[in-house]
């Protein structure tokens, strides 16, 4: 998932003009995955529900 890591740091450079860089961290980390996972199946089902933007778009209206 590092992809998602390097188009936030492009979107914060081109938007805010500032330096963005990431470093992988070789240590030790808790397993967070089970808990980082977010499911919109029954939203999608019952309300027929859908992002209305691509991840990388919902990317750079975060950093904007």
């Amino acid at each position: 998932m590092d992809w998602v890591v390097d188009h936030l740091c492009d979107a914060w450079r081109a938007g805010a003009g500032g330096d963005a860089r990431w470093q992988l961290d070789s240590a030790a980390q808790p397993h967070e995955a089970h808990h980082l996972k977010l499911d919109c199946s029954k939203a999608r089902m019952r309300l027929g529900w859908g992002p209305r933007w691509p991840l990388v778009e919902a990317i750079r209206r975060i950093v904007a």
